[in-house]
């Protein structure tokens, strides 16, 4: 079934590309890549406006993480050693970790 669908396509494509005269062609070609360039423009100019405010959050939230890892450090058990304090360290490592590689991220690309 599908083998008969790609036939029935790839046919129908044939046919409406050699209805038309290469001047044709050139045409719609140059229409869509002037399109597609005022797309681009659009994109970048988006870009270049929503950056600040995306920056200002991940800042923002940046900063609220290292608050959050902060206290879970204070909030350890910490006269004792033992297999939950081991475990809440490795955790609170992991989320140091990730949040040092947003900050790479954010300042670095």
């Amino acid at each position: 079934m599908k083998k008969i669908i790609y036939t029935i396509v790839l046919m129908g494509a044939t046919i409406l590309a050699h209805g038309q005269s290469p001047a044709q062609k050139e045409v719609i070609a140059r229409d869509n890549v002037q399109a597609a360039e005022e797309n681009l423009k659009v994109a970048k100019q988006q870009l270049v406006d929503t950056y600040p405010a995306f920056r200002k959050d991940a800042e923002d939230q940046i900063k609220a993480n290292d608050e959050s890892i902060t206290c879970l450090k204070e909030n350890m058990v910490k006269p004792r050693k033992s297999a939950a304090n081991d475990a809440a360290k490795k955790e609170i490592d992991k989320l140091e970790d990730r949040n040092d590689d947003l900050r790479n991220r954010l300042y670095i690309h």
